[in-house]
């Protein structure tokens, strides 16, 4: 330290002005890495009040840390031997002081003597601690507005594809509708007719699905209905309906079982069919005729009450390059092939598929290469259960709940839409209940509050409609001064079928949420729920 400082009064008047001017933190170290001299700032870094009290410290006792302390210290040998600085180093979480935290950006100079020898070191450094934050939040921001920007542009393609493949099936719901209504005398080409228009109506309720599927798991507000079920007669159930779309696409199609131990498991069983339905449907899709299709299952080794089935869904057809591959399972793929190396309906099968599995505890990976085929292998983790079999909610014998004679009950409609009104009000009366129409909310508020009490049996509400819509009629309802205004079952009938639209009506005070188009089986199930 002597021989830096000592008989060298240029050298002092640099330090001193350096110290006494600068706005940066400074500091001299000797040939030995300790401190000779040092800025009242950058001691105040480290809990001093001035710079003299650091003097004669080395990095390891002013950092209070030997790992640092070391780390640093090498740095400075380096210096010393090569006479080459180390130019802004960010110290990030070294030098933090013992009462504070901040980021230094330090310069570190050799200091020469008059033959060239490195006698110490002159360091200053800049706080940045402000900028880094700056820099990190401007950085998260434009990353953030990249990827809006990106996913805009996603789903902007994909509504314009959505839009086009609604078209298409709608062309021709409304050109077999004109054929059906020339062929009124002609029963197997009106029949023949009816039958496509279910066909392409089938095909438009698909795409309204994946997209409420997808807005239900982008929420994270897609659940499981689990049940205790027969994972083999699931099996066999799967692959004689496979079979026969195999078979008419002229497919070969094999189902292999192997080590099914745990046949009795608690899962989901609708989302798993969907699981497989989706995977072999693909597969079947573009596999040429003559070519071969096949599923092997096993029950890997299992505890703790999970069982462990590996799926493998192998096709000998056209196969997939690696860059579709990359892009199979991203929701709203703006590539046109994604969508047409999936499936029949928007290109989020996949995504679906994959997004099941994975809330299953599972996994799904794909392998394919143009030419040769394509095999996708699943994962899936099932409770194993004590073989009581159980009936999930909705399966429930829809043909009962038909059959089921409601005479003598009441439902009040409120629809505004008269075809839709017509229609409901014709499934309803197969039941034999009662049916009482209101257009609009305020018309059926109107119609109860002028009832005599435990008129109505049901409300059946449509959300949408003038003057009042439905969530707000069944607020009102349900605020009334009367006892059945409170118990009334209030059904949401709607067009409406997001999940926030489900909760929403929930909110409002209905008790459950059906989603047109009417599915017979289930509004007759509800009616049999509630009567």
């Amino acid at each position: 330290m002597d021989n830096l400082r000592k008989n060298n009064e240029e050298l002092n008047a640099m330090i001193d002005s350096l110290l006494g001017y600068t706005q940066d933190y400074v500091f001299v170290k000797d040939e030995n890495s300790v401190y000779v001299a040092a800025s009242d700032s950058f001691a105040k870094l480290f809990g001093y009040s001035s710079g003299d009290e650091i003097v004669g410290m080395d990095a390891v006792e002013l950092n209070g840390n030997e790992n640092i302390g070391n780390t640093l210290r090498e740095g400075d040998y380096r210096i010393m031997t090569t006479g080459e600085p180390i130019l802004n180093s960010l110290e990030e979480g070294k030098i933090t002081g013992r009462s504070m935290m901040c980021t230094l950006s330090t310069s570190k100079y050799p200091i020469f003597d008059k033959n060239r020898n490195v006698i110490g070191i002159l360091g200053i450094a800049r706080d940045v601690t402000s900028e880094r934050k700056s820099k990190k939040m401007l950085d998260e921001y434009k990353n953030s507005y990249e990827a809006a920007i990106k996913s805009n542009v996603a789903k902007s393609a994909f509504i314009s594809g959505m839009c086009h493949d609604v078209r298409t099936p709608m062309n021709s719901i409304m050109g077999f509708v004109s054929l059906a209504l020339a062929n009124l005398n002609d029963e197997e080409k009106l029949r023949y007719d009816l039958d496509k228009i279910k066909e392409a109506g089938k095909y438009i309720l698909s795409i309204v699905n994946e997209v409420l599927d997808i807005e239900k798991i982008e929420e994270g507000r897609s659940e499981l209905n689990v049940c205790d079920f027969n994972f083999n007669d699931f099996l066999d159930n799967f692959a004689a309906m496979t079979a026969d779309t195999a078979k008419n696409k002229g497919v070969n199609f094999r189902l292999e079982k192997k080590k099914l131990r745990n046949i009795h498991v608690i899962g989901d069983p609708t989302r798993i069919e969907q699981i497989f339905t989706n995977l072999a449907s693909n597969a079947i899709k573009f596999t040429p005729q003559g070519g071969n299709v096949s599923v092997y299952v096993e029950e890997k080794e299992d505890g703790n009450g999970v069982a462990r089935f590996e799926i493998v869904f192998s096709d000998t057809g056209v196969g997939m390059s690696d860059d579709l591959q990359k892009h199979l399972f991203e929701p709203f793929a703006s590539k046109k092939e994604v969508k047409e190396a999936t499936d029949n309906g928007v290109g989020l099968g996949m995504v679906i598929t994959k997004n099941l599995v994975t809330m299953m505890g599972g996994d799904i990976l794909v392998d394919s290469e143009i030419g040769k085929g394509t095999k996708v292998f699943v994962r899936l983790n099932l409770l194993i259960s004590d073989g009581v079999e159980e009936v999930a909610d909705g399966d429930a014998d829809t043909d009962k709940s038909i059959r089921e004679d409601f005479t003598g009950k009441r439902a009040l409609l409120v629809e505004d839409n008269d075809l839709n009104a017509e229609i409901a009000e014709e499934v309803l009366k197969m039941t034999g209940i009662d049916v009482e129409r209101a257009c609009d909310g305020q018309n059926a508020l109107d119609k109860f509050s002028a009832s005599e009490k435990n008129y109505y049996d049901i409300i059946i509400m449509d959300i949408e409609m003038p003057i009042m819509g439905g969530y707000e009629a069944t607020r009102q309802i349900r605020k009334m001064r009367r006892k059945d205004a409170k118990s009334i079952p209030i059904i949401a009938l709607t067009a409406n079928a997001f999940v926030s639209d489900v909760n929403e009506a929930k909110e409002a005070g209905m008790n459950e949420h059906l989603a047109k188009p009417i599915d017979f089986e289930r509004l007759c199930a509800t009616l049999s729920k509630f009567l």
